[in-house]
């Protein structure tokens, strides 16, 4: 299975991530401080458009450090790697 990076990373593996920690896209954004306007960047990406070099390579770190695993191969999704790291991010999000 091939690794993903930011040159192969494709909307799917953004809103299968999405989907395992239960973020919307602005709760993903928020995340991702220091990057300008990425709510709408990420939801144009998600949307099939394309996206700046420097935002998927941030989505690609950004998910390693929520333990998530992106996988490519005939199925590309996402999957816990790390289910401590995952529940601490999970957590952190849900806490007011």
């Amino acid at each position: 299975m091939a690794k993903v990076t930011a040159e192969n990373l494709e909307p799917i593996h953004i809103r299968a991530a999405r989907a395992l920690l239960g973020f919307s896209t602005k709760e993903l954004a928020a995340l991702m401080s220091g990057y300008g306007n990425t709510h709408m960047r990420l939801r144009n990406f998600e949307a099939g458009r394309a996206a700046p070099p420097g935002l998927r390579l941030a989505l690609v770190e950004l998910m390693d450090q929520c333990g998530i695993e992106l996988q490519n191969g005939g199925r590309p999704g996402a999957r816990v790697k790390d289910p401590d790291v995952f529940n601490a991010v999970v957590e952190a999000q849900s806490s007011p």
